[in-house]
């Protein structure tokens, strides 16, 4: 899943975008993957990824750059949990959005 801007309305500057995941109450206690910038991206501004867990934040990425291309993420998910968001956040510049991945994501089931 990512994010670049484009929507059906045509680019959005807002600079963030999210994705909301309804789950089957109690099927969920943890999800991981890696958060990165898309190989052909070229301009690679301050971005991170935030997961909310019914609107609660509870998880926030360091920020993702020229320097760091992409960070191991890996959070735990409360049972209870009914809805998670995916929020992807960056600057833009020039007017350029970068593409931004969330991938190779892996949900643990509870037992």
């Amino acid at each position: 899943m990512g994010s670049n801007g484009i929507t059906i309305d045509g680019l959005d500057k807002r600079g963030y975008s999210s994705l909301d995941y309804t789950i089957i109450k109690g099927q969920v206690d943890n999800i991981s993957g890696i958060f990165g910038f898309d190989d052909n991206t070229k301009i690679k501004p301050n971005s991170k990824l935030i997961i909310l867990a019914d609107g609660k934040i509870i998880f926030e990425s360091k920020y993702i750059n020229d320097i760091t291309n992409s960070l191991e993420i890996n959070t735990d998910i409360k049972k209870e949990t009914k809805v998670i968001t995916f929020r992807f956040e960056t600057e833009i510049k020039s007017d350029v959005i970068p593409s931004i991945l969330f991938v190779d994501i892996k949900v643990r089931k509870s037992s």
